[in-house]
């Protein structure tokens, strides 16, 4: 038969890159929350920085323009270009009609300007989080496709950790045997013949396939 745990997890970076940190060896306990690997984010600190700066000099701009748009400064910049260009002329009703438009248009765009940089930077963040893998139980270190650092890994690199406490061992049954089976019965399993060592437990469920 085989053994099993209930609650395990099996663990993929997201990204590719660089392994830097490798704190745990199979069979080493962890807990949840803690970090079982880390890729090198240098390059994924810096967008994040560049992402920020980006975010805080639209962020001004904003600001300016809606200081501009209280002050009225805005508005008398765009009657200023209306009388420069427009050759044909305007009622006073028309030209009034498209300044306010106008203004308001310089104003959406610098507030989803703001936000696209917010977006951007929530990005990078989240990227930067990526390079970051923890255990979400605690359990033990069961595999690891690596075993140091150093080394380049791509998303199919796994780690499983495993709840010692959720284990569950599966058997086929004779056929024959099956009628003298049923769930609660007592049932002792011999991991090592050379010592003898057994572990006790009940039979939890008995499925269509004999096991």
């Amino acid at each position: 038969g085989s053994v099993a745990a209930q609650n395990q997890a099996v663990l993929n970076f997201q990204i590719g890159g660089k392994l830097t940190y490798l704190p745990f060896k199979e069979g080493d306990k962890i807990y949840q929350g803690q970090t079982i690997a880390n890729l090198d984010t240098y390059a994924l600190q810096k967008q994040l920085q560049l992402a920020a700066n980006s975010y805080q000099i639209t962020s001004n701009a904003t600001s300016q323009t809606l200081e501009g748009q209280q002050a009225g400064v805005i508005e008398g910049q765009q009657r200023t270009t209306l009388d420069q260009t427009n050759k044909n002329g305007y009622s006073n009703t028309t030209e009034v009609t498209v300044i306010a438009d106008n203004v308001k248009k310089i104003v959406a765009n610098a507030t989803l300007a703001q936000n696209s940089a917010q977006i951007n930077t929530d990005l990078a963040n989240y990227a930067l989080q990526l390079g970051t893998l923890t255990s979400p139980i605690d359990g033990i270190v069961l595999h690891e496709d690596v075993n140091t650092a150093g080394v380049n890994i791509t998303p199919v690199t796994s780690f499983i950790v495993a709840d010692p406490n959720s284990m569950v061992f599966s058997a086929n049954v004779r056929q024959q045997d099956i009628a003298f089976i049923s769930v609660g019965n007592s049932a002792s399993v011999l991991l090592d013949s050379s010592n003898g060592q057994y572990v006790n437990g009940v039979v939890d469920k008995i499925y269509p396939q004999k096991t």
